[in-house]
């Protein structure tokens, strides 16, 4: 599982790690968001991740906090990417800066313009890191001796934790 705020580099870890490991990477987002938009009913979203989830190996990327319960409990290994906001929010004015669309954005919604954009994911940001940063480092503290639990706090230390993984040709150990 790799989680973090939004511009952590989530997708990007996920897809390293999906390569090196051979894992099929889950977006939650793709998942979620329907054209438009439209959020996924909240029934058949919770069980589309729980069907996922009984795969045998897998590699899932994304924070929604309503059904983090469902990924905490069915991963082996929790990588939760903690960079400074300030990274964040510079790497999302980047990638919303560039031409191409990001491959995240979901079948059939564009994304906002970048002035509303901008202003609604600073106070995402705001909200992360004083309402569900804490959540989430407390569930991680919870799992601690029943999985493997890895905290990056930098590309630096993203892209070690990957040569590691690498390295060793099979599932994580702890960073």
């Amino acid at each position: 599982m790799v989680i973090g705020p939004g511009g952590s580099g989530k997708s990007r870890l996920a897809d390293r790690l999906g390569e090196v490991l051979g894992f099929d990477v889950i977006r939650l987002d793709l998942l979620f968001w329907k054209p438009g938009w439209q959020e996924t009913d909240a029934l058949e979203w919770e069980e589309s991740q729980r069907s996922a989830a009984e795969a045998d190996s897998w590699i899932v990327d994304g924070l929604h906090e309503s059904t983090m319960h469902i990924w905490l409990k069915a991963a082996d290994t929790l990588v939760f990417l903690d960079l400074s906001p300030l990274v964040c929010v510079w790497r999302v004015t980047r990638r919303r800066l560039d031409s191409e669309a990001p491959s995240e954005v979901p079948a059939g919604c564009e994304p906002a313009p970048f002035h509303r954009a901008l202003a609604k994911f600073l106070f995402y940001q705001w909200e992360y890191r004083t309402r569900i940063r804490g959540r989430i480092l407390s569930s991680l503290d919870l799992r601690r001796d029943d999985a493997t639990v890895v905290v990056l706090r930098s590309g630096k230390e993203a892209d070690a934790f990957v040569q590691t993984v690498s390295a060793r040709g099979q599932e994580p150990a702890p960073a």
